[in-house]
């Protein structure tokens, strides 16, 4: 008799166990969903940084091409490209502002934004330059781009012939000066870009971390579960062992 109710307490504290662990079992899956979930974002925002990089070098690196291809030789396609791009492609201007809006407000979000500022004033040095260079082919001041329209030129430099306009414009966008901003321009987007991809790794391998020791645990639970459906399975064929057996009619 006390051997039955021996076997009845273990089987209520096995089944007991048994919800609590299909409980836990069921919470470690939601995290591990949410851990996953985190990790796809993560990712995504890794491929994404990458993209808006090579978005923003080849944005940059084709304003200076066609700014300076204008005023090497004053075709008037070049100033078009530059426009096109300056004033909607704007690859410069968008990958900027995604890796902002990824970047947290830190040292490294102030490498994007004097990279920015810095690249701003270079493109306002290539409208001077362009615009010297269209005065010197004597184009109309309505047929220019806006942008040049609001570009003041000197009276110093009104006053100049126009193939001494075309050296003075070439020297703006190929002097030590233009190569020297554009170079600190890189390194503060290479700072900025690095310190975002060096957090997203981090983020990357402390969500792979979770995910991994989510995933341990789901499988003691599963194990813990097997071995008591299995206890469960011995007591219940030990019960019909033991049961006695029903008299003949």
């Amino acid at each position: 008799m006390q051997a039955k109710k021996n076997r009845q307490k273990l089987s209520i504290f096995l089944i007991v166990t048994s919800c609590l662990l299909y409980i836990l079992l069921i919470h470690a899956t939601l995290d591990a969903t949410a851990q996953y979930s985190k990790l796809q974002e993560f990712t995504n925002t890794f491929i994404a940084c990458q993209s808006a990089d090579a978005q923003l070098a080849a944005g940059s690196d084709y304003l200076t091409e066609q700014a300076r291809m204008y005023v090497v030789t004053q075709n008037e396609q070049n100033l078009q490209n530059y426009f096109a791009e300056a004033d909607e492609t704007r690859r410069r201007e968008r990958a900027i502002n995604q890796l902002a809006a990824y970047q947290a407000k830190n040292a490294a979000y102030d490498y994007l934004m004097d990279a920015l500022d810095a690249s701003n004033l270079l493109m306002q040095r290539e409208f001077y330059a362009m615009k010297l260079t269209a005065l010197s082919q004597e184009m109309a001041e309505e047929d220019l781009p806006a942008s040049l329209q609001n570009t003041i030129i000197t009276v110093e430099d009104l006053q100049l012939s126009p193939q001494e306009m075309l050296i003075k414009a070439q020297d703006l966008v190929f002097n030590e000066r233009y190569t020297l901003s554009k170079n600190m321009i890189s390194a503060d987007l290479e700072l900025a870009i690095s310190s975002l991809l060096d957090n997203t790794r981090q983020e990357q391998h402390n969500a792979q971390q979770k995910l991994q020791s989510i995933m341990n645990r789901q499988c003691i639970f599963i194990c813990l579960l097997f071995a008591e459906n299995v206890l469960l399975l011995i007591l219940l064929l030990r019960r019909r062992q033991h049961k006695p057996a029903q008299p003949s009619k």
